[in-house]
């Protein structure tokens, strides 16, 4: 069976982007104090407070960065390694 290839830089641009804009959703809605995105926000506040994230107008800015960042790495990476495995594959 023959399996396709991710295209590794374009799953990591959407990942990014599609992070960026839950880390930029999830602060705009704790600082509106909208239901449980609170404790949420806060909870990226704990992982990401000491390199400048927080649930500030500010932290709107940091946190789109940072959630590019995390999304375009893991996903990246996940797509590398998946087209690295099907390369290693045997045909019966």
């Amino acid at each position: 069976m023959e399996y396709a290839r991710l295209n590794a830089l374009k799953l990591a641009l959407a990942a990014g982007i599609y992070c960026a804009f839950v880390f930029f959703a999830a602060t705009l809605l704790a600082l509106l104090k909208v239901g449980g995105l609170v404790e949420f926000a806060q909870t990226l506040e704990r992982y990401y407070g000491s390199w400048g994230y927080s649930v500030t107008p500010k932290g709107l800015m940091v946190g789109i960065l940072y959630g590019f960042q995390e999304g375009f790495m893991h996903f990246g990476l996940f797509a590398l390694l998946y087209n690295r495995l099907l390369g290693t594959q045997r045909t019966s």
